[in-house]
């Protein structure tokens, strides 16, 4: 092929391509720097014939570009991706285009998974002539090479760039009659599934309704308990099995319920094909397969009840169609090309993009809570849905999530459209609101350590790695729910939408098939590859008397101490004269051989010890203590151990029993398979048990501990005498959320960079004020020092990260009783003092510590005046 000339732009009509094949021939050149995809702008009426040619022309060019572009190696990243939608959401009087809309999602979980394809994405639409205004053209171009990572499109209408707005829902059309009646006749397609099933007796227990369920599959046992039930609730079921995807089959379905049940009032498509799979290697035939259900479904629909007239049709669409989370791209773009039909019917189809509903597989209630995201229950679900039909509007998202979520699906909000604890509908992707200067929004990550010896499996014996690597691909299809053929065992897992909830999933399969395993080593494998090669490894049996720096946490028990319950182990002790020295140098003993002790309880003579606490040994959790008196409780940042309070310890450890717990993935403490907030408090409260602590601590905390802190104040008071939050973080921290999906080993490296050095740039900022003159040396051996003690696996920070980022923190303040004194230094440039100033104004025993020119770690830069201050404090709160 001839190659390129510099500034050269070749058009590529799309309907001349046959193959991917002939894709990659045209974009693989070295010269080719940007592929520009301009789809949609066609009729927003389909019948399957029309549906068929615009997938052609516009939704199978991206899937062949995600293999086109995943297939070209080399160092340098691949041409960036810039698509150009036409007509896929509605800002005026304009139609829309659903296969547009259908597209924006397909790009959006694009450039999730291959991010090094600098995918964009803009949607324009289509003057009279059939043309591109011009001032919309130039901006389009602008935008697209901003070159930052699709989150969501960009809307341009008359030059201004347009964003996603979440605003409240009218509450109903004026004059508009009630939805719902007693014994209303409703048919769901996909009835039989959760959703369906839920909504079906919801009907029935409110309305008596009269229900059909259309679904694909011979029911016959479940029809008969799932008919008994509704008639228990006071309603009525039938079951007609067609297949929506077969326009004739939903035709001839429909005359059957006409004549068996009467005219239908409501239709609910309910019906979906949930499969994951990546797009760079999904073949053409299976991801028709996962989206024909509401694709073809969906257009079959509203072409058969042009035929049998109903009165509302209402399509049961998903958030997910605005988020595209990898692997789940079929289903991302179902959704949202459902969300786009329906604005194109306006006035007669609604689409409700839901979040969780009770009961469904996809969501782990306690994680969720965590975040601040419920679920929703049925009688909730059918409320909203009368409220939406009532309104008018031809799309409505229902959840009941956090501000940090709705970001990361491309929205803001409006008016009084915040998130709130109960579900409450609201208008999504129907208003746009003007947004100039969009920000910037990018998925990072912090990379697993690649220089990791993996140590050995746990029975012994010596596997073939290819065979076990063989039944990890099956596992983590099973997991997945895709065939083990289409996982690459050299790609790291998370390409395959393995979040924090798949991979608790995952490795309990993997510990159920070899038994248990040490999650802290597990966490840190990136590939099938990786663990398969992991488990092969015969187990290195250590000795008795020198055990290895992989040998688990076993010492001398603590038998004979009453202060104790079972499970507290002494593993490390430095007498009182080396306290402080061995502290610091905590990094180097966890190179070391830990060293026997014939000790019994608590040194209560300056003695520095460190204890494993835990009823198992796959959730030992480290705790270094020193002193005597009343208990200090210290919880360092993530990544950080106990060398960063070695000042403290040295100076508080006299009059106070100091304890350092290192969380789970911290030092010896093991790796966490989640890391909610309500996880890390249940920890801490059963380690302080079993240390015998049976009265409330004083707990001081810094950066990201602070957030734990906050919620043992705010739901564990018992255990909290008193809270010392030292550069606190709350939800206004102007920190990205973590997206560990899609990312690449560049970016995800970029962030443990940057990480690393907004720590260091903290310090240099303080060296550089002329008040800390005298003080450059303390300031600096403080850097070295905090950079030491970061002891904690990459994967296991972003964890935690990703935990902390999507909570509302400050909604914990005014529930904290317990005396608490905040402390920033009004030079931190990690954490803004403001978060402090406004915590303290929320918490009703608080007060406020600004320490002058200290930065976001004062205890280790201006120990003196922390120390004071704390120990001021601890009294008072003490007495």
């Amino acid at each position: 092929m001839r190659q390129l000339a510099p500034h050269e732009v070749r058009l590529v009509r799309l309907g001349e391509l046959d193959e991917a094949e002939d894709l990659m021939s045209v974009i693989a050149a070295p010269q080719v720097s940007e592929v520009f995809l301009i789809v949609g702008g066609g009729s927003p009426v389909l019948t399957p014939d029309r549906l068929a040619e615009a997938d052609k022309l516009a939704l199978r060019p991206l899937r062949w570009l995600a293999r086109t572009l995943s297939a070209i190696n080399g160092n340098e990243p691949p041409p960036a991706l810039r698509v150009i939608t036409l007509n896929a959401y509605r800002t005026g009087g304009e139609d829309v285009d659903p296969i547009s809309t259908a597209a924006v999602a397909l790009s959006v979980a694009l450039g999730r998974e291959l991010p090094r394809t600098r995918a964009t994405c803009v949607d324009l639409t289509l003057l009279a002539n059939g043309s591109i205004g011009d001032v919309d053209l130039r901006q389009a171009l602008r935008v697209l090479r901003e070159d930052r990572t699709v989150r969501s499109v960009a809307v341009i209408r008359d030059g201004q760039v347009l964003r996603r707005t979440l605003r409240a829902a009218a509450s109903r059309r004026p004059g508009a009659a009630k939805v719902f009646h007693k014994e209303h006749r409703c048919l769901l397609i996909g009835g039989s599934g959760v959703v369906g099933r839920q909504l079906s007796d919801e009907l029935a227990r409110q309305y008596g309704a009269h229900i059909v369920w259309i679904g694909r599959r011979d029911l016959e046992p479940e029809i008969a308990d799932a008919t008994a039930r509704i008639e228990d609730l006071g309603g009525k079921l039938a079951y007609i099995r067609a297949d929506v995807t077969d326009a004739e089959a939903l035709r001839n379905a429909f005359a059957a319920v006409w004549t068996r049940v009467g005219p239908i009032e409501t239709v609910f498509h309910c019906g979906l094909d949930f499969s994951v799979g990546r797009l760079s290697s999904m073949e053409e035939a299976a991801f028709a397969a996962s989206v024909g259900v509401k694709v073809a479904g969906s257009v079959n629909l509203l072409a058969v009840t042009e035929e049998y007239p109903v009165e509302e049709v209402v399509l049961m669409s998903s958030a997910e169609a605005f988020a595209g989370n990898v692997g789940w791209a079929p289903y991302s773009m179902a959704c949202a090309f459902q969300d786009g039909l329906a604005q194109a019917h306006a006035g007669c189809v609604l689409s409700v993009n839901w979040g969780y509903w009770e009961g469904s597989s996809r969501g782990d209630p306690a994680t969720l809570a965590a975040k601040n995201v419920g679920m929703l229950n049925a009688k909730e679900a059918l409320g909203v849905l009368e409220h939406a039909l009532e309104s008018g509007l031809p799309q409505v998202a229902v959840f009941d999530i956090g501000q940090a979520a709705l970001a990361r699906m491309g929205f803001v909000t409006e008016g009084d459209a915040k998130p709130t604890e109960q579900a409450q509908p609201v208008a999504a992707a129907s208003a746009m609101t003007e947004n100039n200067a969009e920000p910037k929004v990018e998925p990072v990550a912090i990379p697993a350590n690649p220089d990791r010896q993996v140590t050995a499996s746990q029975d012994g014996s010596s596997r073939e790695p290819a065979a076990i690597e063989a039944l990890l691909r099956d596992l983590l299809g099973q997991v997945l729910r895709i065939s083990a053929d289409e996982i690459d065992p050299e790609q790291d897992i998370v390409h395959y939408g393995v979040d924090s909830i798949l991979i608790i999933d995952f490795f309990s399969l993997l510990e159920e098939t070899f038994g248990q395993l040490p999650a802290d080593q597990l966490i840190e494998l990136q590939t099938v590859r990786e663990i398969a090669n992991y488990l092969a490894t015969p187990i290195a049996q250590p000795s008795a008397t020198t055990p290895n720096d992989g040998e688990t946490m076993r010492r001398s028990s603590m038998d004979g101490d009453d202060a104790f319950l079972p499970g507290v182990t002494l593993i490390d002790m430095a007498a009182p004269e080396d306290a402080d020295v061995a502290l610091k140098d905590y990094p180097q003993r966890l190179e070391e051989p830990l060293q026997p002790s014939r000790a019994s309880k608590r040194d209560r003579t300056g003695a520095l010890q460190f204890w494993a606490v835990g009823k198992s040994e796959d959730a030992l959790i480290e705790i270094v203590s020193r002193g005597s008196g009343p208990p200090v409780l210290f919880l360092p940042g993530i990544g950080l151990t106990a060398p960063v309070f070695h000042k403290q310890f040295t100076s508080l450890s006299p009059n106070w029993s100091l304890f350092a717990l290192h969380p789970p993935g911290h030092g010896r403490s093991r790796a966490p398979k989640s890391a909610s907030i309500a996880m890390l408090a249940d920890t801490i409260a059963e380690t302080l048990s079993r240390l015998g602590l049976d009265r409330p601590v004083h707990v001081v905390a810094s950066c990201f501990g602070t957030v734990p802190a906050l919620f043992l104040g705010a739901h564990r008071p018992e255990l909290v005498a008193s809270l010392t939050l030292c550069g606190a973080v709350a939800e206004n921290l102007e920190v990205p959320s973590i997206a560990p999906e899609g990312l690449s080993l560049k970016e995800a490296a970029a962030l443990s960079k940057a990480a690393a050095e907004s720590l260091s740039a903290d310090f240099e900022h303080l060296s550089n004020v002329p008040e800390n003159a005298s003080c450059r040396e303390t300031i600096e051996a403080a850097r070295k020092l905090l950079l030491h003690s970061q002891r904690a696996s990459p994967a296991v920070g972003m964890r935690y990260l990703n935990e902390i980022l999507s909570l509302r923190t400050s909604k914990w303040a005014p529930k904290i009783e317990a005396p608490t004194l905040l402390i920033a230094g009004t030079c931190d440039t990690v954490v803004s003092p403001s978060v402090s100033v406004d915590l303290a104004a929320k918490m009703p025993n608080a007060r406020l510590l600004m320490i002058e020119n200290a930065g976001h770690y004062p205890f280790l830069t201006h120990a003196n005046e922390f120390n004071s201050e704390i120990t001021g404090f601890l009294k008072s709160a003490e007495q």
